[in-house]
């Protein structure tokens, strides 16, 4: 082969390299910019839906710093709804308050839809299907009767989107600790969506908004991070102790009880090892059940319920119709969890590429903040329960601001796969406020400057607070090796802001 004809092939080979890869991503347009999800992206935190966590909902968030000047969102006045109600800290013990669940729209009569259609406790079905016109629901309140989340969203004719749906076809499974699949989503009592069903409705979801934004998707989509690791499932340890020296089982994990995986006959057993309780858990275990009786001094109150197992499944009231969830998640549920997420995400990934969108990988944005967390100027935020400051007090949901740190990340994606050069969200009121508007952090009360950084340094630096995170859910045989110790008494929020520097938190 002569010189010309190398050449000749060389360029045919560089054309055909050219041709395989993808056009350059056009820079993200956010004249109307709209989102559609659940909770995780409506701003939910500490078990309520309310104003101050909205404006800082992740979608916000790149609203504010892509100078969308109309972002609008069905914002819920103080203090609040929610299921009891907002959660607030009272004490390190921990305990919290909850505010009343009697907040009120403040812009229901918004004549176009929202552009934030996430709504708390939706699934991927209720997205496509779901439109109440009467009752009292936050589904009412966002979509008013004029449509589903899905074709409200497509009529605003979207620009750009992020869509992050599926958390709650998985969460009611955690949050029950009980997994049931469902062979359809009007069946009720299952906590497992079937994949026929997700399959159809984010065909559906996907086909619809793409021919909205003109036969391309132009957006983010999130796929679901790991359930199972968070802190609403990690935080309480199976594990009350260690046996003593001179007992036949000297130096062996001593587990909660259950009765779950027990042998035939055998009415309460330790939990299977590799489980998981939920934070639901804390209550039970802070009144007796699930501990041995053998291991607790006999005046402890909580001889009256020791040796009665923690509830494994859900159960439901045959006279109220209300339901309790069980607290302990097994190995089998936990791999029923996660498959069942990784089924998700792979439908995800084929069917939104497949419209054009872009999918951030959640699983490896929620592992990366359980291993390292962020580190914003020596503070240290990390997913763990209370200390850490990234999740919210009901140990599911983000707290402002992780939903800003998740923003910020988001903002990253955008600018790598659109070329959008946008700034990052400020960390600081985060860091040092709970959030960009007066809020419930940390208890709702009004702190001076110096008080700010009192609280956030003692949240925020793990060197301070390691060995105060023990006594959150101490073990056993810690709580009576530590008898005496002023750390066991509840320690007020008030004392600790207090401004004198021998009463604060350390």
């Amino acid at each position: 082969m002569n010189i010309k004809n190398l050449l000749r092939t060389a360029a045919t080979l560089a054309a055909a390299v050219l041709l395989a890869l993808p056009a350059a991503a056009q820079q993200a347009d956010f004249t109307t910019f709209v989102s559609i999800g659940d909770s995780l992206s409506g701003g939910f935190l500490d078990s309520c839906w309310v104003e101050y966590g909205q404006r800082d909902s992740y979608p916000a968030i790149i609203a504010r710093q892509a100078g969308v000047s109309a972002f609008e969102q069905p914002l819920i006045g103080k203090p609040g709804l929610g299921s009891p109600g907002c959660m607030y800290l009272t004490s390190l013990a921990p305990t919290f308050g909850y505010r009343p669940s009697t907040g009120l729209p403040l812009n229901l009569t918004l004549a176009r839809p929202y552009n934030n259609l996430s709504i708390p406790g939706f699934t991927i079905h209720d997205v496509v299907t779901t439109n109440p016109t009467s009752g009292a629901s936050l589904a009412l309140l966002t979509l008013r009767g004029k449509g589903t989340a899905l074709l409200q969203a497509a009529s605003l004719k979207p620009t750009f989107m992020t869509i992050y749906v599926g958390n709650n076809d998985i969460f009611s499974a955690i949050t029950s600790a009980t997994t049931i699949p469902c062979p359809d989503p009007a069946v009720p009592g299952c906590t497992l969506t079937s994949m026929s069903s997700i399959n159809a409705d984010l065909d559906t979801i996907f086909n619809t908004l793409k021919a909205a934004q003109g036969g391309t998707g132009k957006g983010v989509v999130l796929n679901l991070g790991d359930g199972p690791s968070i802190p609403f499932v990690t935080t309480v340890s199976p594990v009350l102790g260690i046996y003593p020296a001179g007992t036949p089982a000297a130096g062996q994990p001593i587990y909660a009880l259950s009765n779950v995986g027990c042998p035939t006959g055998v009415p309460v057993c330790p939990v299977p090892p590799g489980s998981y309780l939920t934070l639901v858990a804390a209550q039970y275990l802070q009144a007796g059940y699930g501990i041995p009786c053998a291991i607790l001094p006999p005046t402890d109150p909580r001889q009256a319920n020791c040796n009665k197992p923690l509830p494994d499944n859900y159960s439901v009231n045959p006279t109220t119709g209300a339901v309790s969830p069980g607290v302990v998640l097994t190995p089998p549920e936990v791999a029923a969890i996660r498959l069942e997420i990784q089924q998700i995400n792979a439908a995800i990934q084929t069917k939104a590429t497949a419209a054009g969108y872009r999918v951030m990988d959640m699983q490896a944005w929620f592992s990366d903040i359980i291993a390292h967390g962020r580190s914003y100027g020596g503070l240290n935020a990390t997913a763990a329960y209370l200390a850490g400051g990234i999740f919210s007090y009901d140990g599911a949901h983000l707290s402002s601001l992780g939903y800003a740190i998740l923003a910020n990340d988001v903002i990253n994606f955008i600018k790598a796969n659109y070329g959008n050069n946008l700034a990052q969200a400020d960390m600081y009121p985060y860091l040092f406020n709970g959030d960009t508007s007066a809020g419930g952090y940390p208890i709702g009360a009004a702190l001076s400057p110096d008080e700010q950084i009192a609280w956030a340094a003692a949240i925020f630096a793990p060197d301070t607070w390691q060995e105060n995170l023990k006594y959150i859910f101490p073990h056993l045989n810690l709580h009576h090796a530590v008898s005496g110790n002023p750390l066991d008494a509840p320690i007020s929020i008030d004392r600790a802001v207090s401004g004198d520097g021998s009463d604060r938190v350390h």
